[in-house]
């Protein structure tokens, strides 16, 4: 099981990432959050789910998270996050959230 710290810790790697350098006209660089729907329908790009992130999902899932809160805490659909938990996407995510599981238990 994840302790809450290891929570945090995936929580503030999310936000870094939804976080973007903006450029002003005067050439300042400014760290400000950028706006997902503006910047999605801007760039039709949206943040993918990796092998990692699916490693996380099933911990979450195992720690009795449902699906729409970790689809929430990912940004997603609730539907990308079952397709992890039905292995259609990231096959082998199980197992090596298994292996994780063990290795700090």
């Amino acid at each position: 099981m994840l302790s809450d710290f290891q929570f945090c810790c995936n929580a503030l790697r999310r936000q870094f990432l939804s976080r973007r350098l903006r450029v002003s006209s005067k050439g300042d660089v400014k760290l400000q959050e950028a706006n997902d729907n503006q910047e999605a329908n801007e760039n039709n790009v949206t943040y993918r789910l990796t092998f990692d992130d699916a490693v996380d999902i099933w911990l979450q899932h195992w720690a009795g998270w449902f699906q729409h809160h970790i689809a929430a805490d990912y940004r997603c659909n609730a539907g990308r996050i079952n397709e992890v938990l039905k292995e259609k996407r990231h096959v082998g995510s199980k197992q090596a959230a298994e292996k994780k599981r063990k290795a700090s238990a």
